[in-house]
């Protein structure tokens, strides 16, 4: 398994160890980060309360994660040629969720994460001996360059992956990538879905020599039942964005508010993941001419508009702050790039000047200019397709998985997303967040209702101070204007 250390990787692992009693070992590749050896960050990860269960359940069967040293930007993984032998001699199945997941990614590092790596992961699975599924973890909007509803199949892109590999490979034509990036992806909203592409390009060139099987999950959100609900680990994409506006920092977005995103609670795409996996390889459906893609969706089951997703967020928030606020969390969505840009004048950028100012008078580091042209260049370019274009997914193949669970499995394995109330949503999501992600006390809500309280004042007040301001300077300017 590759990406054991992410959001989905430790989800799936957490799920193959406590209700998968069937398997033997789990070899997780992962490298050193920073002063931490791969043991090190795997033990620091079953410390969390995402293991707690498993640990209190059946805590030998941590024993059975072998921890493999490797890379997935290396040639041959940067693995040593003991543990490769010990991969080609044991490993059944593969699982490659490793993925770097920012949008603002170069072209360079995407290509090397997102698309080099699965190149590599394929080479390693062609001398496996006894493989019986190569899983590789995709996503929906690999094919975002589509306009029409994104169905569970191969779709081709412009650029043949060998040709930008061997440009990224080779030192002397490397520059070229960074001169021609827009040009190359201009279909694609961004690097990581255009590398995503390119990756189930490898992918779909050996589905008649391996068997392999595609999983797309849709926006990854946090776990929604299970032991631990709301958990979440990450920054990453929308998520980031719901935060920004809740903290207090984003104030105003340009989006279009009636628009709907699908979102796929993380625990419910593990479980589909598993379940493709049994499905595919027990129905003999791989190295067939059309290749096993489940598109992991529910945009068609459960509607969520990014209008009520800000109103119930609100109403959940008033409930339960979060108790680092920058400012009291207001926003003003508009779909009009003239109102945004006034928006963003008044709200973002007028308050952080102030803000950076206070802080250079006090001696302090500035920061808030810089991260509010961030917020402008992420919202106006890095989400834009995903905060205007409707995308549609169809998903029959991910439906049947449904059904062909066995009743006696589908308690563990649950893939039906009912009814969701999406206050409930949004509550559940908040306090996973504050929880898991914040780390805050949860103890003191109270505190952090008065504190909210106190904000709000504090926002009336300096409205009342700035509308005061600019009616003074209308005043000024129109006396001016009569006196002439």
């Amino acid at each position: 398994l590759t990406g054991g250390t992410g959001f989905i990787g430790k989800v799936l692992i957490e799920k193959l160890l406590r209700d998968c009693p069937g398997v033997k070992a789990i070899y997780l590749i992962a490298r050193a980060k920073g002063n931490k050896s791969p043991k090190e960050r795997w033990a620091t990860i079953t410390d969390g309360v995402l293991f707690d269960l498993l640990k209190e359940e059946n805590p030998r069967a941590l024993d059975k994660v072998v921890i493999i040293n490797g890379d997935i930007c290396k040639k041959d993984l940067g693995l040593s040629y003991e543990d490769k032998k010990i991969l080609e001699d044991n490993v059944n199945i593969i699982f490659h969720a490793a993925a770097s997941v920012r949008f603002d990614d170069s072209l360079q590092d995407a290509l090397l994460l997102n698309t080099y790596g699965t190149y590599e992961i394929v080479q390693l699975a062609k001398r496996i001996k006894l493989l019986q599924g190569l899983v590789y973890v995709s996503t929906t909007f690999s094919n975002s360059h589509i306009d029409t509803v994104i169905e569970e199949k191969i779709y081709n892109n412009d650029f043949r992956y060998e040709d930008l590999l061997e440009l990224r490979l080779n030192s002397t034509d490397r520059i070229h990538l960074d001169c021609l990036q827009y040009k190359i992806i201009e279909k694609h909203p961004n690097t990581y879905t255009f590398t995503k592409n390119l990756a189930e390009q490898i992918i779909n060139d050996v589905r008649k020599e391996l068997p392999v099987i595609i999983t797309r999950p849709s926006v990854v959100s946090n776990t929604l039942q299970g032991h631990v609900p709301g958990w979440v680990d990450n920054f990453n994409g929308v998520h980031t964005v719901s935060i920004g506006v809740l903290k207090g920092f984003a104030r105003t977005l340009y989006l279009d508010e009636n628009l709907s995103l699908d979102y796929s609670p993380v625990d419910f795409v593990t479980n589909a993941i598993i379940a493709a996996t049994w499905h595919t390889i027990v129905n003999n459906k791989c190295k067939t001419e059309e290749l096993p893609i489940y598109n992991i969706a529910f945009g068609n089951i459960v509607t969520v508009k990014f209008i009520d997703l800000i109103k119930y967020g609100f109403k959940a928030h008033e409930k339960r702050p979060f108790s680092d606020l920058i400012w009291y969390p207001i926003l003003l969505m508009t779909s009009s790039i003239t109102l945004y840009k006034f928006y963003f004048w008044l709200l973002q950028i007028f308050p952080a000047i102030i803000f950076d100012t206070i802080l250079w008078a006090n001696g302090r580091r500035t920061m808030a200019l810089k991260l509010t042209r961030k917020l402008f260049y992420n919202n106006l370019y890095i989400l834009r397709r995903f905060l205007f274009d409707k995308f549609q997914f169809d998903n029959k193949n991910f439906k049947e998985l449904r059904s062909a669970v066995p009743d006696s499995e589908k308690e563990k394995f649950y893939l039906v997303l009912k009814s969701v109330d999406i206050q409930q949503l949004c509550e559940i999501c908040l306090v996973g967040s504050k929880k898991y992600l914040f780390k805050e006390d949860m103890s003191s809500i109270e505190k952090d209702k008065t504190r909210l309280k106190w904000l709000y004042l504090i926002h009336q007040i300096f409205r009342f101070l700035m509308y005061s301001f600019m009616i003074y300077l209308l005043w000024t300017l129109l006396q001016q204007f009569v006196s002439l």
